[in-house]
């Protein structure tokens, strides 16, 4: 939760956490495994609702419509969602 930021600005912050878990080396012996995928959902208080519920439960959906579009992408309610490492014009 990004309590002061717009919904441009949560969105960069989304393609930042999901660049650096892409870069992550991570390793539980004996495995390894280089980077993962980072979903997440925006929504923006008062453009797509007024309480914390309906703002989670907004930004919920479009966590998950970012997982359905392929993952690794991050979504703005009422919007379409981003391709992977694509920055937000919104």
């Amino acid at each position: 939760m990004m309590r002061e930021a717009d919904s441009t600005t949560a969105a960069a912050e989304i393609d930042s956490i999901a660049a650096r878990n892409r870069a992550l080396d991570i390793a539980l012996a004996p495995h390894r495994r280089r980077g993962c995928t980072f979903s997440g959902g925006v929504a923006e208080y008062r453009l797509h609702g007024a309480s914390g519920h309906a703002l989670r439960m907004r930004a919920d959906t479009a966590r998950y419509a970012a997982k359905v579009a392929g993952r690794d992408r991050g979504h703005s309610a009422g919007c379409p969602p981003l391709a992977a490492g694509v920055e937000s014009s919104a």
